[in-house]
C-alpha cells in the first residue's frame, strides 16, 4: 500500500502553485517587465523548476510602495479570500491524511493505535519510500524546494499590505508563518488584509499663457 505520508504531500504539490499565484500575480515590481504568469502556469507542471527563473531575476526593492499589482482575471481569482480559505482547508485536510487521521486502524491485527502511534509508523517507513521510488524522490524534494521559495514572495508580500517594517515580533509573525509548510502560507492568505491604495499626487495644473492683443 501506498504511504498515506507521501500521498499527502504529492498532492500538496497540486496547492503550492496556487499558493505562488496568490503572492506573485499582485506583486510585481514596477520596473520589471518580466512578467509572473508564465512562471506560475508552468509550476503547475513542472513544480519548482518553473518557478526558480522568475525568482532569481525578480528583485524587490524591499519597499511595499515600489510594486505594484495585477488586476487581471487570474490575479483577482487567486488573490480572492474563497482561494485562499479552499487552499487553507484543503492542507489541513491533507495534514489529517498524512497523520493518519482518516486512516483504517489495522496497523498488527487492527489493534487500537491512537493517531501518533500510526504517524509515527508512516514517518518512520518514509526513507525507505523516499530511497526506493522515484517519484518519492522527485516530489519530497520538489516540496521543500517551493516552501524555501515561498519566503521571498511571503515577505514582500506581508511588507506590500503594512504586516512587515522588520522589528522583532514582525521576524516572529514571519517565522511563524513560514515553520509549517504550506499551511503557514495559506493562513497568511486567509487573514491578510488588501494591498493599500497608493495615492497619487495631483497632476500640476496647466499655466495657459496670456495672449497679449495687439492693437
Amino acid at each position: 500500500p501506498v504511504n498515506p505520508l507521501f500521498t499527502a504531500l504529492f498532492s500538496a504539490l497540486g496547492l503550492w502553485p496556487a499558493v505562488f499565484a496568490s503572492l506573485l500575480l499582485p506583486l510585481k515590481p514596477k520596473d520589471q517587465q518580466l512578467p509572473a504568469w508564465p512562471f506560475v502556469s508552468a509550476s503547475f507542471f513542472g513544480g519548482a523548476f518553473g518557478l526558480i527563473p522568475y525568482l532569481a531575476f525578480t528583485k524587490y526593492a524591499g519597499k511595499g510602495e515600489e510594486t505594484v499589482g495585477d488586476s487581471g482575471a487570474a490575479s483577482k481569482l487567486f488573490g480572492g479570500k474563497p482561494n485562499a480559505i479552499f487552499l487553507t482547508f484543503s492542507t489541513i485536510v491533507l495534514i489529517g491524511l498524512g497523520i493518519g487521521l482518516f486512516a483504517p486502524n489495522d496497523l498488527n491485527g487492527g489493534s487500537d493505535y491512537p493517531v501518533d502511534v500510526i504517524f509515527y509508523t508512516y514517518l518512520k517507513n518514509y526513507p525507505e519510500v523516499f530511497l526506493s521510488s522515484k517519484l518519492a524522490h522527485i516530489s519530497t524534494i520538489d516540496f521543500f524546494t517551493l516552501w524555501a521559495l515561498s519566503f521571498k514572495p511571503l515577505l514582500e508580500d506581508m511588507r506590500r499590505r503594512g504586516w512587515y517594517s522588520g522589528d522583532a515580533f514582525d521576524n516572529a509573525l514571519l517565522a511563524s508563518f513560514m515553520g509549517f509548510p504550506l499551511l503557514g502560507a495559506c493562513t497568511w492568505l486567509a487573514i491578510r488584509p488588501p494591498i493599500p491604495a497608493v495615492e497619487k499626487p495631483p497632476a500640476p495644473e496647466e499655466v495657459v499663457p496670456e495672449t497679449v492683443s495687439q492693437e
